[in-house]
């Protein structure tokens, strides 16, 4: 790899010397190794490590690699590029796939032009093409100190001369579509890449790991694709992601149009939309006295429906850990297990993206829990839940005193709660709820909930900022 070694800085050259990558440069082709070092070592710069060119010039690298840097140069203007370098931003691991790919579109390509099965139609060009291969690794060879002007623009291509004609044409018929093949697999893969390199926080997971995670990869983009098909669970992510930050999300305000099967409780004076919990107040004497003076302070419990053209706005106020206790049990086993799951999934991917800590906490019977830190070493036992089955009974005091304990801990001080459950419990421990209810207060603290396959909190709705109800209708899974 002798231009790799002249002219590469050690982050290029470790980038080169990856597997896959480093098969790719050692495997056979039309053009020269050394150009293929060249085309390799941009290709890094651009798509692994970000930067930006305005010309992919060989003369003022000391690379001497003039037609493939020409094919390159005119590729680099193209849709299917901008796309590329669009998921590359996504991840470092997309970024590496997203090279392999060029690398290997612009190889083929060559390799085409010398194997005699190209189609008639573009027999003439090809041949127009491989007369400038010719003439200019000449020119190159000649004249390695010659500069270029910058980045050719689809315009100008098509004003040259026949040879550069000739470029336009191979780039549109032969590399282009593959560029396009690469964007269309890369886009498929990129979201599951991305949430893993986020779970690793940018320690642990590479390129290599692809392959000895191919499951997980499948089950993360199979529980995304739940979310993306289903518009009300990506409603509920985004109204739960504006909440857990302070935003405005009409909390004080009942809409009556546009409604959803995915709502939300909050505390409010509409009786349009009571809870039948408040109503069984006004058939008790005493309890009536309760539900007037909620009224008048608008803190009674009503349903919110979400409608889908309201746009929220608001400055976001709240940016610390978040802690998701998720209901393992038996009951949760199905489809309410598909939807947590799902749920979880999201959520975590949203608050790591912006920075949030979070740790998951799986519940399931009295004192069965276990706790992942995320993004702390704890990937392993999050990949874990997204593929193991759910079994047990369901206490909600084993996980709200797991919840309060995180809270009390420096790492999670102030962080908001997060109930992922079917409902199917009580808590019993009226103690923990004042001990919840003083921590609130201290901390600012909120407890979100979110019931899967069920239309009955359970009693969180007394503890709870919002209640989320997901259950009555069939998502597509």
């Amino acid at each position: 790899m002798a231009i790799v070694n002249k002219y590469a800085e050690p982050e290029i050259r470790e980038v080169l010397a990856m597997p896959g990558i480093r098969e790719t440069l050692a495997m056979p082709h039309a053009i020269s190794r050394e150009a293929r070092e060249a085309l390799a070592i941009l290709l890094a710069r651009e798509l692994v490590l970000g930067e930006t060119y305005e010309t992919l010039d060989p003369g003022s690298a000391g690379l001497s690699a003039g037609p493939a840097l020409r094919l390159l140069n005119a590729a680099r203007y193209t849709e299917a590029w901008v796309r590329l370098k669009s998921l590359s931003a996504k991840s470092r691991v997309i970024g590496l796939l997203a090279m392999k790919a060029v690398l290997e579109a612009i190889l083929e390509t060559f390799d085409e032009i010398y194997d005699g099965r190209t189609p008639s139609d573009v027999q003439k060009a090809l041949l127009e093409y491989r007369m400038m291969l010719v003439e200019l690794s000449g020119l190159y060879g000649r004249k390695p100190g010659a500069s270029r002007k910058e980045g050719t623009s689809h315009a100008d291509l098509r004003s040259e001369d026949s040879k550069a004609r000739a470029v336009n044409d191979i780039l549109y018929r032969r590399l282009v579509p593959r560029l396009d093949d690469a964007v269309e697999e890369l886009a498929d893969s990129a979201d599951p890449l991305e949430l893993m390199s986020l779970l690793a926080g940018g320690r642990g997971w590479d390129y290599a790991m692809i392959e000895q995670h191919k499951d997980d990869l499948y089950n993360i983009k199979r529980y995304s694709d739940i979310v993306r098909r289903n518009p009300d669970l990506m409603k509920l992510i985004e109204d739960l992601g504006r909440s857990s930050e302070g935003l405005d999300t009409g909390s004080g305000k009942v809409l009556h149009s546009g409604r959803l099967e995915v709502h939300s409780i909050v505390t409010s004076s509409d009786l349009y939309y009571l809870l039948p919990s408040e109503l069984i107040k006004l058939q008790d004497s005493i309890l009536q006295y309760l539900f007037f003076a909620r009224w008048i302070e608008g803190k009674l419990l009503t349903y919110h429906l979400t409608d889908p053209g309201k746009s929220d706005t608001g400055d976001c106020k709240r940016k610390g850990p978040v802690i998701a206790l998720v209901d393992t049990s038996g009951s949760m086993d199905g489809i309410p297990g598909i939807l947590a799951r799902a749920v979880t999934l999201a959520t975590v991917r949203m608050f790591l993206q912006r920075g949030r800590k979070i740790r998951v906490v799986l519940f399931s019977s009295v004192g069965q829990l276990d706790e992942i830190d995320l993004p702390e070493g704890s990937t392993p036992g999050f990949l874990e839940f997204l593929r193991s089955s759910f079994g047990g009974g369901t206490d909600f005091n084993t996980a709200l005193k797991a919840g309060l304990g995180a809270l009390k801990a420096r790492q999670y001080a102030s962080a908001d709660i997060m109930f992922v459950t079917d409902g199917m419990s009580r808590i019993t421990d009226e103690a923990l709820i004042e001990d919840w209810r003083r921590l609130k207060e201290a901390s600012g603290s909120q407890i979100f909930t979110v019931i899967v396959g069920n239309d009955q909190a359970g009693g969180l709705e007394d503890i709870s900022d919002r209640v989320y109800i997901l259950g009555g209708k069939r998502f597509q899974i």
